[in-house]
């Protein structure tokens, strides 16, 4: 049977709604187990030491044992398909977690360099699949607040400010030594 192809835009969009449930359901048994293999998935790609690397390696390997599918074919007027399923009976959770670690290995099965770009925001830890391998913030709103809270930035805004403020007073003195007219707050 001929190997079905992903498309990229279908394999982001399914993890964008995998990574958002995970994020917004962070207590649940389910997603904790999820978290935790995605957790070992970044250890190994920052990872450098082969010792380290075979030690998470191990820890994913028990971490999937957990997993058991049935794959089954198919057959439709547009041609054989493959479909996996849970090998028992679950629940709407555990179902969601399947599917969640199912997605997980075809993204490391079709595109493993997306591997590389699952990570966490910097700024609220929100798992996210990033489009491109520098992307650090999961929105624009994490990347604004990180560009707000950033030291140096604040410190140049500051150095802005006072030069600003110093500018507007000797304007504000030089229009009242040009035209002689006295604030009217000081009038009697």
């Amino acid at each position: 049977m001929r190997k079905k192809t992903r498309t990229s835009k279908n394999i982001i969009e399914t993890a964008d709604g995998l990574f958002a449930y995970v994020n917004d359901h962070p207590k649940k048994p389910q997603v904790k187990r999820v978290k935790g293999i995605l957790e070992l998935l970044a250890d190994i790609r920052d990872e450098k030491r082969l010792q380290e690397k075979a030690e998470l390696l191990g820890r994913l390997r028990k971490a999937f044992n957990r997993y058991r599918w049935i794959r089954e074919i198919l057959f439709t007027n547009d041609g054989p398909h493959e479909i996996v399923t849970s090998a028992r009976q679950r629940t709407d959770e555990d179902n969601w977690e399947y599917g969640a670690v199912h997605i997980l290995l075809l993204i490391a099965e079709y595109h493993p360099s997306y591997l590389q770009n699952i990570r966490r925001c910097i700024v609220c830890g929100r798992w996210m699949l990033a489009a491109k391998s520098n992307h650090k913030f999961c929105s624009g709103k994490c990347r604004q607040s990180d560009y707000d809270n950033d030291p140096a930035r604040k410190e140049q805004h500051r150095a802005n400010m006072r030069r600003l403020y110093r500018l507007e007073k000797e304007r504000a003195e030089r229009l009242k030594r040009e035209s002689r007219i006295t604030p009217r707050s000081t009038r009697t």
